[in-house]
Order: structure tokens, then sequence, then C-alpha cells
């Protein structure tokens, strides 16, 4: 597409991103996903305003890609591609999305559990809405600070073999076991086993 072509508001980020700073390509990547979720756009200028919103997760400043997950991030019309690559960011610019996002998928932060850093996890197990597949992740890969804050979240599903994963994996550390003791719906052996763990803990406890 040649310069003439180029729809507006895309020609006008372009000129702008190449002559500004961090700070100002900043706020032009803001102002670009603005303009894509609430601007009436034809097809092909949504098309190039995507393709450089996609460019953007490529930017080698973290304050271009922060500002243009701040602008998507809560909006179920935000481009999917782009809210993964986001996802797939370093911890602070994965986090809003994970948190945020109404658009993204529990397979896409499934995958972010499994490789992702202990702090996104939490986050994740935190969500107003865990379903059992993402639950499962959590108990099988997350950490213990994951496995608590699963364990306290009342919208996350956790079933049985979550909870015996949770057992298996976390019956050592004390505040997941006090956490799991807690639910009415652990089952009486899982109980039998962190009881049975907890003597052990404290007859190991030097006095």
């Amino acid at each position: 597409m040649s310069q003439s072509e180029t729809p507006i508001v895309v020609h006008r980020f372009l000129l702008w991103k190449e002559k500004a700073d961090v700070a100002k390509r900043a706020a032009a990547a803001s102002a670009l996903a603005r303009a894509y979720l609430f601007s009436d756009m034809g097809f092909e200028e949504r098309c190039a305003a995507e393709a450089e919103q996609t460019e953007v997760t490529d930017d080698t400043s973290p304050r271009e890609r922060m500002a243009l997950g701040g602008a998507l991030a809560t909006s179920p019309r935000a481009p999917e591609q782009i809210l993964i690559a986001l996802l797939g960011d370093r911890f602070d610019i994965a986090a809003l999305i994970a948190v945020r996002s109404p658009r993204i998928r529990e397979t896409d932060l499934i995958d972010r559990v499994r490789y992702g850093d202990q702090r996104l996890q939490v986050l994740i197990a935190e969500r107003s809405e865990v379903g059992r597949m993402l639950a499962l992740a959590l108990a099988r890969y997350g950490g213990p600070d994951a496995a608590y804050a699963l364990i306290g979240n009342p919208n996350a599903r956790v079933c049985q073999e979550c909870r015996k994963l949770l057992v298996e994996r976390f019956g050592d550390d004390p505040n997941v076991r006090s956490a799991l003791l807690d639910l009415t719906t652990l089952e009486p052996l899982l109980r039998y086993r962190l009881l049975d763990a907890a003597s052990n803990a404290l007859s190991n406890t030097p006095f």
C-alpha cells in the first residue's frame, strides 16, 4: 500500500512514530488502539490498523507495548492476535491482558500458566472466573502462591482432580495445606493425608 493509499488514521500514526521519542510513540500506540476500537473505520483501515498494532508488539520499547496493552485490555473488540502477543510479553504487560481481558481464551491462559512466571500464575488464579481446565493447569503447573490463590477463589472450579493434585504437590506447604483443610468439599481421604502431613511436620519441628 502506497503512502497515498494508507488509511488516514494509520498514516498519521506512521508519521508520528517516525519522528517521536519513546513517550510520544507510546501515546501514539494508545491513540491508534483507541481509534481501532471506537472509530468508524472501513475494512482496509481496520486491517492496516491491526498490522500496525502487530508491529508495536514487536517494538523494542516496553513502554509502547504497555500503552497498547492498556488501551486494548478491557475491550471485547480488541484483536485477539494482538492480545495473545501481549500475553506472551514480560510480566507487567502480560498481567494487563491476563487480568483484564474479556476476550482472552482459557487455552491461552493455560499456556501462560505452564510457561509464565509465578507472579502471573497468581494473577490468573485470582481471575473473576477460572474454569475447570484452567484450574487443573494451575494445580498441575502453578507454584504454591498460585495454589493458595486458586483455593481461595470462590469463582474457580476446583474439581476433585484439582484437589488431589494440590494435596499431592503442596501437602507439605503449611499455607496451602491450611487452605485445603478449610474446604468443606475436601474428600475424607485427602483430608486424612493433609492431617497426616501436618502431624509429621509438627513431630519434626525442633523445640
